[in-house]
């Protein structure tokens, strides 16, 4: 399992330097960007039941904010806090991935022109109207020009597929663990669609003291009334004045009456306490 992992990780990262014309000497940076991104999305594996990685191993759900924000090797400015005034503070840089415990939150890592990867938490999509001007054609010139010079040529299809790559495809579908069938298929939960609207329902199995055939008798929720085609009667409302639901309400001695769910909610508040613990009821002192 460990190996067809590795393998899809460097198919991964392979695909992505090739599709983003990324200098090989970069891989490190796309390896991890790429384990992260595997890590923190959900796949077909049988054993996860639907988690990511990163949920299965820690337990919550992971944040993607630093992920979904920028691609890898995507353009971005970030600031440059000592450049002088008058000049511009933003500066042209690749993007790199995150920048693991360093700095705040959302820091990321940027590639400038001078080739040496910088932690800046200050980095900014840049708007597609600034890629038709001249100015941003030149940066983006010199920038590319001074990165390629440094960590030569950029990765290309061709040498993607090749002998030497083990002859990978860009364009193949990672690959996908199997489904298997249940061994017991009876003992699966069941979907949503197939829930009863009482499964969900607050009311459903609550015991209230209600009047009912001139005394006070406690009674227990059993189910929503319905109309003649089925469909229960009445809407929710998180105000219990507004809730025009009907219940089915049973008593000791068997026999069933109908109550709106406002007067047997003002009945059910009216019985507990301040921390929903139910009042005890007694006939007589005895002593």
């Amino acid at each position: 399992m460990a190996e067809g992992s590795i393998r899809e990780l460097k198919c991964h990262t392979r695909r992505k330097m090739a599709s983003s014309k990324v200098p090989i000497r970069l891989w490190d940076f796309c390896a991890k960007w790429s384990s992260d991104v595997q890590n923190k999305t959900t796949n077909k594996r049988f054993s996860l039941e639907g988690k990511t990685p990163y949920k299965a191993v820690h337990g919550h759900t992971p944040d993607i904010s630093l992920l979904a924000t920028f691609n890898f090797y995507e353009l971005v400015w970030y600031c440059d806090q000592i450049a002088e005034y008058p000049k511009p503070k933003h500066r042209l840089a690749r993007w790199l991935g995150e920048a693991h415990n360093i700095g705040q939150a959302m820091c990321y890592w940027v590639l400038p022109k001078s080739g040496v990867p910088i932690a800046r938490s200050t980095a900014q999509e840049i708007s597609k109207a600034f890629y038709s001007t001249e100015d941003f054609q030149q940066k983006l010139n010199i920038l590319d020009t001074a990165i390629i010079a440094k960590f030569g040529e950029p990765v290309s299809s061709k040498e993607e597929n090749d002998d030497n790559n083990q002859g990978y495809d860009i364009n193949a579908p990672i690959l996908e663990t199997p489904q298997y069938d249940p061994w017991e298929p009876e003992s699966q939960m069941p979907v949503a669609d197939e829930w009863e609207p009482e499964a969900y329902d607050q009311y459903i199995t609550a015991q209230v003291i209600l009047p009912s055939q001139d005394a006070q008798l406690l009674g227990t929720v059993t189910a929503r009334k319905r109309d003649l085609h089925g469909n229960p009667i009445g809407i929710s409302n998180k105000n219990p004045i507004f809730d025009t639901r009907i219940y089915e309400i049973t008593f000791p001695d068997g026999h069933t009456a109908k109550y709106s769910a406002n007067t047997f909610a003002e009945c059910l508040y009216s019985q507990i306490d301040p921390e929903g613990s139910s009042y005890a009821i007694f006939d007589e002192v005895l002593d």
